[in-house]
């Protein structure tokens, strides 16, 4: 390695550029492809324009909810709105993946539940893993033990 003053050095990198474009090096950020499915689920859905349109105008009339960067939360989870497609994605990513595991019905509701909300996800998390053919094909058995076998009585012939 070979030291070369700024002015000498033709192909400087980033480190050595002037101030400004370093910091705008890192003040751009990329958006996940499911938080813009998410935002837009909410053009479909009544309630949501609704409470977007009241914490727009003041961002305490609705306890609970917030609505930050075109993000509407409720408890500090993401909201999804009533979008079918996007919400069985996100159940089937959170059941059929390496994470999932396919977990059952309660496992998978509360990894669910940490990150999102919609009103009746508890119930479609349900339908959706009772409808799973992998999860069909190697549930367990959940019959009673039948137990030690008992003697036939033996009938008198007289």
């Amino acid at each position: 390695m070979e030291y070369k003053k700024g002015k000498e050095n033709k192909v400087a990198d980033a480190l050595s550029r002037v101030k400004h474009s370093i910091c705008s090096l890192f003040t751009s950020s990329a958006v996940p492809a499911w938080v813009t499915e998410v935002t837009q689920s909410y053009s479909t859905d009544e309630k949501c324009k609704e409470l977007m349109t009241q914490l727009a105008v003041s961002p305490t009339s609705v306890p609970h909810y917030t609505f930050t960067k075109g993000i509407l939360r409720y408890k500090h989870k993401l909201v999804v709105g009533n979008n079918m497609t996007l919400r069985k994605k996100l159940i089937q990513s959170f059941h059929n993946s390496e994470l999932g595991g396919h977990s059952g019905e309660r496992a998978t509701y509360q990894r669910l539940k940490l990150l999102f909300y919609w009103p009746g996800m508890k119930q479609q998390t349900i339908d959706f893993i009772k409808e799973c053919p992998v999860c069909q094909l190697n549930k367990p058995e959940h019959c009673k033990y039948p137990g030690l076998l008992q003697p036939l009585p033996v009938p008198d012939f007289a």
